[in-house]
């Protein structure tokens, strides 16, 4: 089945109750792989429950992210302080599955507006730590003749180098395969362009 519209079916049928949803991620992109997964975020009204599921629908694997209005921005806040928000960046780059009243058209300006402002300044404090942090790895790298402890100094010299980089660069931080997240205003290209759902504008 369709993604969008396996996603679109499971919310119907789990969460007739949203106010919202979003299908993000890389299934959307030509970047879709066999073990891609479907990254459905609901909102639902403050007085239901916020919960996270791993499931499997209509063949295909399922992140299920449930939130309120209130827990979606407390994700939010606490997110974009790190200057790291995988919340932010799904429904920034989403295709919207259900949208009551305009909540969800709503919450997916907002969260371009924000991810395009780029993360919080890095404070004089914050990028010493990050700096002297570095520095010390760099002395044990230096200072090790152990392969097998020279391998992983090595692996955390490159992840704080890559931090350090970010940040001076004022761009948000990412892990894994948001190690080196796009540029802010880049949108990932729909693999099925007939499915780009309700948008602002040009516009999980």
């Amino acid at each position: 089945m369709d993604p969008v519209d396996a996603a679109r079916r499971l919310v119907d049928e789990r969460l007739p109750n949203a106010v919202g949803a979003f299908l993000a991620g890389s299934v959307l992109t030509a970047a879709r792989t066999p073990r891609s997964d479907l990254d459905i975020v609901v909102i639902r009204a403050d007085d239901q429950p916020v919960f996270r599921e791993t499931l499997r629908y209509a063949d295909w694997p399922v992140e299920l992210f449930v939130q309120t209005p209130t827990s979606y921005e407390r994700f939010l806040t606490r997110e974009i302080a790190a200057r790291r928000s995988p919340l932010l960046s799904m429904i920034s780059t989403s295709v919207v599955l259900v949208d009551h009243d305009g909540v969800a058209a709503c919450l997916q300006a907002d969260a371009r507006r924000r991810r395009a402002h780029g993360p919080p300044a890095v404070t004089v404090v914050e990028l010493e730590d990050l700096q002297d942090g570095l520095s010390d790895l760099l002395d044990d790298l230096d200072g090790t003749a152990d392969p097998n402890e020279m391998s992983f100094v090595a692996v955390q010299v490159f992840a704080d180098t890559a931090r350090l980089a970010l940040t001076l660069a004022g761009t948000w931080l990412g892990g894994g395969k948001m190690a080196r997240p796009p540029p802010a205003r880049q949108q990932p290209q729909p693999a099925h362009p007939a499915h780009r759902g309700p948008s602002l504008g040009d516009s999980r």
